[in-house]
């Protein structure tokens, strides 16, 4: 997979996982901001997952993916993630298709990029937010159809 941000690019170690043969990752890095792709995170986790055996993780995680590829295309930074666009992207899913998805559904999505975020943040490649996912919904709601 190659992922190459405008400018210089610069190989860089595989932060969210080991690669295949002879693959590699390219992305900028700039000494003022972490310019990170969400896309190229987001794929090493799965990776990452597959080679772990967690595949239905890695489904659910791919399946974010593709989400949020849909609502602000593939361009999105790890550093873009703000409490703003993750309450549009929350609004976004609860408002896709005719009905919308499940609260427990959301909360799924939410929980997964955060899981990805906080990834990012133990190794450095994005600045640690507080409360960044405060004003989305992360827990569970009960099903009243059992």
């Amino acid at each position: 997979m190659f992922f190459l941000l405008s400018g210089v690019a610069k190989s860089c170690s595989l932060p969210f996982g080991q690669a295949g043969k002879g693959a590699r990752h390219v992305v900028q890095i700039s000494s003022t901001a972490n310019l990170i792709l969400m896309v190229w995170c987001v794929s090493s986790v799965v990776t990452e997952l597959e080679r772990n055996g967690q595949y239905s993780t890695a489904h659910v995680c791919g399946s974010v993916l593709r989400s949020v590829m849909t609502f602000d295309g593939d361009g999105l930074l790890l550093s873009g993630i703000t409490p703003l666009w993750l309450k549009a992207y929350e609004h976004y899913l609860l408002h896709k298709g005719e009905k919308g998805l499940e609260w427990n559904t959301i909360s799924t999505y939410m929980r997964m990029l955060r899981a990805v975020y906080n990834r990012g943040v133990v190794r450095k490649l994005v600045p640690f937010v507080p409360h960044l996912f405060r004003e989305v919904f992360t827990g569970r709601k009960a099903d009243h159809r059992r």
